[in-house]
């Protein structure tokens, strides 16, 4: 029986939340490629079809509603010469300015709104399986913990975007 578990299930080792890449342009700035190995973590978030409740007779007929998504989570590792970060903080800039309550949005068709993938990677660091996240923007871009004590770690922070939806090969029509 565990002979089976292992031919079957776990092929090739089984899938590796570790193995992971990220890639997009930050606003209107391309990083280099450094985002890829900056990025931390990553979710693959939940995609959710709303309940539409009809009543009828003393009972409720479900029905599938619309579709959402959930926000996309990101924690990056900041860089020495704090460059990724300082692009998430223009590009955030761009869609409300801290000071004069501005926004350089034009038209929803600006190229402020990016796409973004997320690769998931096998063990040989091949690309098995692809998400396309559409339309992503800067919803928050979280704190950077300082510390005298923080000896032993990397600066850090979370970034949360939010986009319109995401398609996988599953998903691709």
């Amino acid at each position: 029986m565990l002979n089976e578990f292992k031919s079957q299930a776990l092929q090739n080792g089984g899938a590796r939340g570790n193995l992971f890449e990220v890639e997009g342009a930050i606003g209107n700035n391309a990083d280099g490629g450094l985002l890829k190995f900056m990025c931390k973590s990553a979710s693959i978030p939940a995609s959710e079809i709303g309940e539409i409740v009809v009543p009828w007779r003393g009972r409720q007929f479900k029905m599938p509603g619309d579709r959402t998504f959930g926000d996309w989570e990101l924690t990056i590792l900041e860089d020495a010469e704090h460059n990724l970060r300082d692009k998430f903080e223009q590009w955030n800039q761009t869609f409300q300015h801290h000071f004069d309550n501005v926004s350089e949005i034009g038209s929803i068709n600006t190229p402020l709104f990016q796409d973004w993938k997320i690769h998931w990677l096998d063990r040989e660091g091949n690309r098995k399986r692809t998400y396309n996240f559409v339309g992503c923007w800067p919803k928050t871009i979280g704190a950077i913990e300082v510390a005298f004590d923080n000896n032993d770690n990397l600066a850090e922070f979370p970034v949360t975007m939010s986009y319109q939806w995401w398609t996988s090969p599953a998903t691709d029509g």
